[in-house]
């Protein structure tokens, strides 16, 4: 009942409003116009990366708690995770490959410069993460692997480099 009523007041003040000659006509050009402003402002909000990353992503901040893209990287995780059960080495590089992506986006992230995973590692200190030499050393499996086509990877290599992968996440607070 009540939604029937404020339904029947928005209608009236609209459509019949108590004004009478143009500024009855001049209130609902006033209407329309402001429609095509709000219609256009959605579509520029939507087509303007700058002005979704300022208003949607904040919000999304606000209301996850989380860093914007922090939850597509957990699932992004979990899928690398699952390739080490298929029991195929092709599927542990890919992993190996991803997960180091994950890492240079995390790292870029964190406005560390550099062009490249390497360049960036070889800047950072122990002090700013205690076990670079670790983090080091799955970076040179995911060398290995994308530089020579005939590297052979164990399970057991994967399942060390995807731990140190895994540790590095926590402490960035990725994961």
């Amino acid at each position: 009942m009540e939604v029937e009523n404020l339904r029947e007041i928005i209608l009236t003040y609209l459509f019949s409003p108590p004004m009478t000659g143009c500024f009855s006509n001049l209130r609902l050009a006033f209407i329309i116009i402001s429609l095509i402003f709000l219609v256009l402002l959605v579509i520029l909000l939507f087509k303007n990366t700058f002005l979704w990353r300022l208003f949607i992503e904040d919000w999304m901040e606000f209301f996850t708690w989380k860093a914007f893209g922090i939850s597509m990287i957990e699932r992004t995780w979990e899928k690398i995770k699952k390739r080490l059960n298929t029991g195929q080495e092709s599927e542990y590089k890919l992993a190996i490959i991803e997960a180091d992506k994950i890492l240079g986006d995390v790292l870029k992230r964190m406005e560390y410069s550099g062009k490249e995973v390497n360049e960036i590692l070889n800047r950072l200190s122990a002090s700013v993460f205690p076990y670079l030499d670790e983090i080091k050393w799955a970076h040179n499996i995911h060398e290995c692997i994308i530089h020579d086509p005939d590297f052979r990877l164990s399970l057991d290599d994967t399942k060390k480099a995807m731990d140190i992968y895994e540790k590095f996440f926590i402490d960035a607070e990725v994961l």
